[in-house]
Order: structure tokens, then C-alpha cells, then sequence
């Protein structure tokens, strides 16, 4: 089992101030294989249970996405999304998962 706390689970809010650029996000995503070739479970710091440790998979795969804009059109099909800071664009990746970004967190 892994605990991830904030860093692996279905509504990644990386869209505040403090937050790094998505390809440092993704950067350090990918420090974790090592841990997630190991593991089964991951247990995230909004979880209601367990999750399959492929959602670490589909959460790096939508940052890539967003990063590499291996589909041109990707940030103009991504939807508002409102928060008590304002607006910020929401990407959805696997069914009903979310990363909250900031257009300008897309580049470093």
C-alpha cells in the first residue's frame, strides 16, 4: 500500500500559486516508479478506500497530455473550473478524474 496524500488521487489541484509547473509535476510523478512498481494499493489523502495503484498510471498520463499537447486541441476541450481563487481550467482524465490547472502552469 502507498500513502499519497495529495500527490496520486482523482481531483489533483495543481492551479494554486504555490503549485509547480505541470512538467515539474509530472518530473517528479515519474521519481515514483520505483515505489509504484512495488505496490498494489494506493491509499490518497481524499480516499474514501483503497484505489488501484493504476491510478497513479492515469494521473501521469493526463499530466502528460497537458504537458506534451500530443493533442493540439487538448486545453480547448478542458472546462472552467471555479474555486474560492477564481478560475482555473479543469482536464479530465480516466472516468470522472480531474486535474485543476492553470493555463500558464503548463509552461515552466
Amino acid at each position: 500500500i502507498m500513502f499519497t496524500g495529495d500527490t496520486i488521487n482523482r481531483h489533483l489541484w495543481v492551479q494554486l500559486p504555490e503549485s509547480l509547473p505541470l512538467d515539474k509535476c509530472l518530473e517528479n510523478m515519474n521519481k515514483l516508479d520505483s515505489f509504484i512498481a512495488k505496490t498494489d494499493l494506493i491509499l490518497h489523502g481524499h480516499a474514501r478506500d483503497f484505489e488501484d495503484v493504476s491510478l497513479a498510471a492515469k494521473l501521469k498520463q493526463g499530466l502528460a497530455e497537458l504537458v506534451r499537447q500530443e493533442n493540439m486541441s487538448v486545453t480547448e476541450k478542458d472546462e472552467d473550473y471555479h474555486w474560492f481563487g477564481g478560475i482555473s481550467k479543469m482536464h479530465t482524465f480516466d472516468t470522472g478524474s480531474v486535474i485543476c490547472y492553470s493555463p500558464e502552469k503548463i509552461l515552466s
